[in-house]
């Protein structure tokens, strides 16, 4: 089944990949002080977007959930974990916010 990227009927899996390098990445940086470090994280702004909802759904504020992904990422890097949350998220995981959830 081909698939569509702006406007681009892609066929092939190899075509995808040429017509995704020319889809150009805007990433929105956010700076946070997680364990008295400062640090910046870059995400594509769907990310942040999901990552705010969360953040609201969870009553806390931006850092608090930059602070709670970073305590429970493990060796996971911070943007790597930040998207995969969100990818739970979306698909209707909801128990990084659970009360129960570790802290």
């Amino acid at each position: 089944m081909p698939a569509q990227v702006n406007d681009v009927h892609v066929t092939r899996h190899d075509d995808l990949i040429d017509v995704m390098a020319m889809v150009p990445t805007m990433l929105k940086k956010r700076s946070v002080s997680l364990s008295g470090h400062a640090t910046s994280v870059a995400l594509e702004a769907e990310f942040w977007a999901v990552l705010d909802g969360i953040a609201a759904a969870g009553g806390l504020s931006q850092a608090g959930l930059m602070k709670r992904i970073d305590e429970r990422r493990g060796r996971t890097p911070l943007a790597s974990a930040c998207r995969l949350l969100a990818l739970s998220w979306t698909g209707g995981d909801r128990s990084f916010i659970a009360p129960n959830s570790a802290d």
